[in-house]
């Protein structure tokens, strides 16, 4: 009942406002269901975002556009104009006008918050440019809007009171121009994903139906349309606005609503395709599994497969009752015998030659209550072409909802998700696999990306379970090489492999990891770390010389850097010993390291067994001292004499070798270090292989070809051929200090792998580059640790919290000044910092780190 007392509806006078009263209703109602289901949606089983919120407010905005037409029909909205008193006609037309300005919120709301789910799924920087600038159209165009509509005659009140003098605007051409721009909007508005869905390599059902689902909008564009010919045609009898202005009316109601409820179907689509599983369901018939065929076999159909433990700890297949899963359903169901089952799903996407699979499994048995898979698109501009990922990245949650759909009869412990990502690159033939631990409680806001040794570019689950229990997102890439990447003659000769084994998959996998964490907690990454050791070392120099923004840690020991100049420089021992026609048993060897350690232990001021510091062996250690020793080797009942020729085998490999002209092409093995390794018959296996097979190209080529003068030719040959891809030794960090990244790095003395002066030698560089040593000491810190071998063992202490250093380097400002390390038997020596060497204080216990000193 208004004011005026007219009620609704008033017998005997024509009336039409009924119709504009039931389409409120019928219309707010509709909205109404749908945005709850679409805010219990996202909150059971996802995130509520920025769009939801948008829609909730467009909501709110649209009740009061249909509180203020029912009481402007109550009031004698909907009457011929002559039959309503004065005061009645403006106190309608003033609720009339109250509707106009939500009307245009709503409206501009439903479209923002389109966009913003929009933004939610395609990440490529061209489609959020669009995406603002269509949203920056949008929101500017509604702000003139509404102040046109308040303001639309001065004074306002002359709006809903004709009888006042006033200036007004044209208001049939602002309704028509609104109406115009309104549809144009919804235009730009729909066109935006459009693009990115028919790039996706889905059968044409799936795209229809994905184009269909963001096209629903399109309701809206026809609404629109019809609600400007209702306008135009309302205008032609404008004196009588209350009873012609209904039609209009009933349009703006069915626009502003229909609108809020196309702003909810996207997100709907899991019920939807429960529902209704026929039109919203996949089409996919079976799904795949690649990695592990048989020869001769693309793929196994998971129907088929029962119980096969090719890779065990990755991949179990014992599914039964299972529903396929594609970009366009997200369900499965898999019948759960063990702890390490998984949902599997196979996914083609991206260009036409691109592909990609997510596997999720949980560990420790588990359930996973839902599973939702959505569309990223990740396009990157690298150095080597475009790189091309679209991703099916994970958002889903465990809750306690009753609707399972892969469920594990174990145990109701999950501690991680297991993603596993498999990608390939346009234009080329690989398939890199990419392997994500996600934990499923105290997440700590980290990332961690994990390295590889060797020719294996990363070492798989159970090496990355450490930092997924710390908290931390846990990651790790194979490059796209084959299971048995040490046979270089397999990948040798593609170019693809080489670029991703030297630097492009760690960055990959890096952005994936990413991408998939903020994806499955909702938030961003907050710090993101490296951990890697010899060949892993090597990656994280890599990140920071090439992609310095990646990582705001990195703990990076033994690095495999000068990569180029280091594999031939491991040969040159086996060279040195071909070249002099003898190869000295590994006794031999040992004899000359203990030698060195005798003379030299206790320049550090304790007899340990350690030499701090080999660079001051040559000052005190005669290795000619040594000839006519007689040796006995173990397992040998003969002795072995120690020859001038050891002698000048000795000293050649521990100074390396040089070019004719004397100079140093490469460092050699530290003094006191021993030989065993290196100096054997057959040569150093991995180098043997970057020979044979990457620089030669001839598997059979005979190293004993080579003599020590002839080494510097095969480095420089190396080099030449590979320093730009994986050399890994630019001394500009200047990217990686400017984005406040931290360079955390280690290398032991006695290492015989990876010379430990390659590292120093590097260091020095960059202190020459970057303006000396106290400059580069703010985000790069090298500490040495004697007596320790590749990566730890050996006779000296190894880093035992240098991770936890590093973190509070980066997230609270707490410099290592030295590395806390322990050795094989509890013994405590901390690791200074280079240039600095360890001194023992001459008081007390030498196993206790307090009576050690750094000078």
């Amino acid at each position: 009942m208004g004011p005026y007392g007219m009620g609704f509806p008033d017998d005997g006078v024509p009336n039409q406002g009924w119709k504009l009263y039931i389409t409120s209703l019928v219309m707010i109602i509709s909205a109404g269901l749908f945005v709850i289901a679409r805010c219990t949606t996202r909150y059971y089983f996802f995130k509520l975002g920025w769009d939801d919120l948008a829609v909730v407010v467009s909501l709110a905005s649209s009740i009061i556009v249909s509180v203020a037409m029912q009481l402007a029909i109550e009031n004698g909205y909907g009457m011929h104009k002559l039959d309503l008193p004065k005061p009645q006609l403006r106190y309608a037309l003033k609720l009339f006008f109250i509707a106009q300005t939500p009307y245009k919120v709503t409206v501009c709301l439903n479209k923002v918050a389109t966009i913003l789910l929009y933004l939610r799924i395609f990440v490529t920087q061209s489609f959020r440019i669009s995406a603002f600038v269509v949203m920056g159209i949008v929101v500017a165009w509604s702000i003139g809007g509404v102040g046109a509509t308040i303001w639309q005659c001065v004074p306002i009140a002359c709006a809903w009171n004709k009888a006042i003098e006033a200036k007004c605007i044209d208001s049939n051409k602002f309704w028509i121009a609104y109406a115009v721009m309104n549809i144009l909007t919804d235009v730009m508005v729909l066109a935006l994903p459009i693009p990115s869905i028919l790039a996706l390599q889905l059968g044409k059902r799936d795209k229809m139906l994905l184009c269909g689902i963001f096209m629903l909008g399109a309701f809206v564009t026809v609404t629109s349309i019809l609600r400007t010919t209702s306008v135009q045609n309302s205008l032609k009898n404008k004196e009588d606005m209350t009873w012609n202005f209904i039609e209009r009316g009933m349009w703006t109601l069915v626009e502003a609503n229909l609108g809020i409820i196309s702003a909810c179907l996207p997100v709907l689509k899991q019920p939807l395709a429960k529902l209704f599983p026929r039109v919203f369901g996949s089409t996919r018939k079976n799904t795949y599994y690649m990695a592990d065929a048989p020869s001769g076999q693309k793929g196994y159909n998971l129907s088929n497969v029962s119980r096969q433990d090719q890779n065990p700890g990755f991949w179990r297949a014992g599914v039964r009752n299972q529903q396929q899963v594609s970009i366009s359903a997200g369900k499965e169901t898999l019948d759960a015998r063990t702890s390490d089952e998984q949902c599997i799903v196979h996914g083609s996407l991206g260009g036409s030659d691109s592909d990609l699979d997510v596997k999720v499994k949980f560990q420790e048995g588990g359930v996973l209550k839902r599973l939702d898979f959505i569309a990223i698109d990740i396009v990157e501009h690298f150095n080597m072409g475009l790189f091309h990922i679209l991703l099916m990245a994970l958002a889903f949650e465990v809750a306690s909802a009753s609707n399972i759909t892969c469920e594990s009869l174990v145990s109701p412990h999950v501690e991680n998700a297991t993603v596993n990502v498999f990608l390939t690159h346009l234009g080329a033939d690989d398939r890199v696999r990419i392997q994500h631990y996600l934990p499923l409680k105290n997440w700590t806001g980290r990332y961690q990306g994990n390295g590889g040794s060797g020719l294996i570019a990363g070492k798989f689950d159970n090496e990355i379970a450490t930092a997924a229990a710390r908290g931390s997102v846990s990651g790790v890439t194979d490059a796209g090489l084959p299971a048995n990447a040490s046979d270089g003659s397999l990948w040798a000769d593609d170019e693809q492999l080489i670029r991703n084994f030297a630097f492009l998959s760690v960055h990959e996998m890096t952005l994936v990891g990413k991408a998939l964490a903020e994806q499955f907690y909702g938030t961003p990454v907050r710090h993101a770390y490296w951990s890697g050791c010899s060949t892993g070392g090597r990656q994280g120099y890599m990140e920071a010389q090439r992609y310095p923004k990646d990582y705001d840690g990195i703990l990076a020991s033994a690095p495999a850097i000068n990569y180029a100049s280091l594999r031939i420089a491991q040969l040159y021992p086996f060279f040195v010993q071909a070249a002099a026609g003898e190869f000295a048993p590994p006794c031999v060897w040992e004899n000359f390291g203990n030698a060195s350690i005798k003379a030299c232990d206790r320049l550090d001021g304790a007899d340990d067994g350690v030499i701090s510091n080999p660079k001051r062996v040559p000052g005190h250690f005669d290795p000619e001292s040594l000839i006519g020793k007689q040796i006995r080797c173990t397992g040998d009942s003969s002795s072995v004499e120690i020859t001038d020729k050891h002698v000048a085998m000795w000293r050649n490999i521990t100074t390396g070798p040089v070019f004719p002209n004397g100079t140093r092409a490469f460092h050699g093995i530290a003094p006191g270090t021993s030989f065993r390794k290196l100096a054997q018959t057959s040569p150093a296996s991995i180098s043997s292989i970057w020979v044979r097979d990457f620089i030669m190209r001839n598997s059979s080529f005979d190293l004993k070809t080579i003599t020590p003068s002839d080494a510097h030719e095969l480095l420089t040959l190396s080099n030449d051929l590979f320093q730009d891809v994986i050399g890994t030794d630019n001394p500009d960090l200047s990217g990686f200090r400017d984005a406040g990244g931290k360079l955390l790095s280690w290398h032991g003395w006695s290492d015989e792998s990876i010379f430990a002066n390659g590292t120093i030698d590097y260091r020095l560089r960059v202190e020459d580059k970057m303006g000396g040593a106290e400059a580069v000491d703010d985000f790069f810190r090298l500490f040495m640790a004697p007596g320790v071998e590749h990566c730890g063992g050996g006779s000296g202490t190894v880093p035992s919290e240098e991770m936890a250093q590093l973190i509070d380097w980066v997230e609270h400002g707490k410099t290592p000044e030295v590395l806390v390390a322990k050795g094989s038997t509890g013994q405590g020596r901390n690791l200074c910092l280079f240039p600095k060497n360890i001194k023992f204080t001459w008081i007390g216990d030498i196993d206790d780190a307090e009576n050690w000193s750094c000078e």
